[in-house]
């Protein structure tokens, strides 16, 4: 939420309120009273209003403030009202309230809720919040929009250079200065902060998903008032409302993943250099060896909270999952998990292509032999409790990632484009150089395609086609995970770079296990763990499980085998549920 001044507006000496306007009802003959008058002559300049239009944005006004003669008329406006008031034609009231009238493409007005039904002149309308303020001389609040202060770290980059000099021939010609900037959000910021201290223009950032289609119409009219540029970020090609912008942008810049075929400028982000980032940081006192994209607003609000750049990192992605994923801290290290030496081996050499992929993708040749693909995608296959979220969250720990796991129960949705919609935003706003994410449950997303029989299965295959697509065009690390590989369709198994296997313990490892999770609590007593080990074919999960539960029951009690036992038995008992179940 931000706040903006009614600011200065250069006053036009108008004749409206003393001409034969005002007097052609008492209706309107104190409302002069009310009005502040300097921003009211600089909005009918701006829009150009003619005057049935003023009268139109004049009556909610002088309703609400009661700066009216109302008795006996109705406390709504509405555009019979209006007629009634002024003597408008009919045809002249369906003109000034029409959908594609100025008074709506400028959102100068909006309708209250629920009335569309309603004959169109007898529809409720009322000004929106911010004008209502304006006209009253307060200081007008919006939702949904930060400051983006103009950087003061001195030199522009390469991309600064080239969206100032762009905005300059905008300025120049007198048009609309409309720019995309494609690639990764925080970096196109940190370009845009540098650009705005030669530019001379203060900025708003926008997230189009957070705002809506109606709260960046108010948005937008309030920069157009104000001359501010908005960046308009999260901005995708099918969700972008085109005609708005047409109406309302006049300094404006998307940000996007991919191209958007809106503006007549486009730019694209290239990834920014290790030293350019690490200078970034060194401005706000952080060390420059651990840096990664992200804005100075951010980063100077972060640095206040106290936060380290690990936690940094953490609260990024955090205010991006929205729901879509869990951000978590690795917590755990390579010794908490138990393989056998090859599928250890694997992880190891994932770990080493993780570690090395910036490495390679800067030479020239080798970029060219992994081209199309910048990502990594790996499937981590075996039964329930093997260990495959645990490994993903040790290769995070070991990068100084943060481990993000995709809730499928917010992906999924019933509702035609929204599952692709999620889709979108995990790979677009999740999947980076900076994250490992988990796809658990794989094959739920990932399963085979079906025969086109019903629309849900043409539906259920677009999806499928379009997480083939984007697992070619990511830049992290993305990780399958899945009980069920057989269940998996073969077009994403021929884009894997690894499959690692997570097999079924066997005695030898189960007694590993045990000891690993007894050596955790502070006392046992008489354990045989060999024969736990013989007689209870157990996954890693389960183990742990049964040692967590016999704390409990034990207490401040050494553990023994009366609580492991009863342990046992309660993590049985659950398992006899499961199969039933199935």
């Amino acid at each position: 939420m931000t706040d903006s001044g009614p600011g200065c507006y250069p006053g036009r000496n108008s004749a409206f309120f003393r001409g034969g306007g005002v007097k052609r009802s008492p209706f309107f003959q104190d409302i002069e009273r009310g009005l502040y008058r300097e921003f009211w002559e600089f909005l009918a300049a701006v829009f150009d209003l003619e005057e049935d239009e003023k009268w139109a944005l004049l009556l909610p006004f002088a309703l609400e403030s009661g700066y009216a003669d109302s008795s006996g008329e109705p406390s709504r406006a509405t555009p019979r009202l209006l007629l009634h008031l002024t003597g408008i034609s009919y045809p002249r009231a369906r003109e000034l309230f029409h959908p594609r009238g100025k008074l709506h493409r400028f959102r100068l007005l909006r309708y209250v809720r629920d009335t569309e039904e309603y004959p169109l002149l007898d529809r409720p309308y009322g000004l929106p919040e911010a004008l209502m303020d304006r006209l009253c001389g307060l200081k007008p609040w919006l939702e949904g929009v930060e400051e983006l202060p103009a950087s003061d770290a001195g030199r522009a980059g390469p991309l600064a250079g080239r969206i100032v000099s762009l905005a300059h021939k905008s300025r120049q010609r007198e048009e609309p200065f409309l720019l995309e900037l494609i690639g990764e959000r925080e970096t196109a910021l940190l370009a845009l902060e540098e650009a705005l201290a030669e530019m001379g223009l203060p900025a708003w950032s926008v997230s189009l998903p957070e705002v809506g289609k109606e709260g960046l119409g108010e948005i937008l009219r309030e920069a157009l008032l104000e001359g501010r540029l908005v960046v308009l970020t999260e901005a995708d090609r099918e969700e972008l409302p085109r005609g708005l912008l047409r109406d309302l942008a006049l300094y404006l810049v998307l940000v996007g993943e991919r191209p958007l075929g809106f503006a007549e400028h486009r730019l694209s982000v290239p990834s920014p250099s290790g030293d350019y980032l690490a200078g970034v940081f060194r401005q706000f006192g952080l060390s420059g060896a651990w840096s990664f994209p992200i804005c100075r607003r951010e980063l100077k609000k972060w640095v206040r909270a106290g936060l380290t750049p690990e936690e940094i990192l953490l609260e990024k992605y955090r205010r991006r999952a929205r729901g879509l994923a869990l951000v978590r801290k690795p917590c755990r290290c390579p010794e908490d998990l138990i393989l056998p030496e090859r599928e250890r081996r694997l992880l190891d050499h994932l770990l080493l292509r993780l570690r090395r992929r910036t490495q390679i993708l800067e030479d020239d040749g080798l970029a060219r032999l992994a081209h199309p693909r910048k990502g990594i995608n790996v499937l981590f296959s075996g039964p329930p409790g093997t260990g495959k979220t645990l490994a993903a969250e040790i290769l995070a720990g070991s990068l100084g990632l943060p481990l993000l796991v995709v809730d499928l129960a917010g992906v999924a949705s019933k509702w035609v484009g929204e599952t692709e919609k999620n889709l979108r935003l995990i790979f677009e706003e999740l999947v980076s150089p900076e994250t490992v994410v988990v796809f658990d449950e794989a094959e739920a997303l990932f399963g085979r395609r079906v025969e086109n029989r019903q629309a849900q299965d043409r539906y259920a295959n677009m999806e499928i086609s379009y997480l083939l697509q984007r697992l070619e065009d990511h830049r992290g690390c993305v990780i399958l995970a899945t009980n069920l590989e057989p269940a998996l369709d073969q077009a994403f198994v021929r884009r894997l770079d690894l499959i690692i296997r997570f097999p079924f313990p066997d005695e030898e490892m189960r007694e590993r296990l045990w000891r690993q999770f007894l050596a955790r609590l502070p006392r046992t007593r008489g354990l045989d763990v060999a024969r736990l080990a013989r007689e209870y074919p157990l996954s890693g999960g389960q183990i742990r499980n049964i040692v967590l539960t016999a704390a409990y029951l034990a207490g401040e009690e050494p553990v023994g085998p009366e609580e492991i036992k009863e342990a046992l038995e309660i993590e049985l008992a659950k398992l006899g549920a499961m199969l039933e179940a199935r």
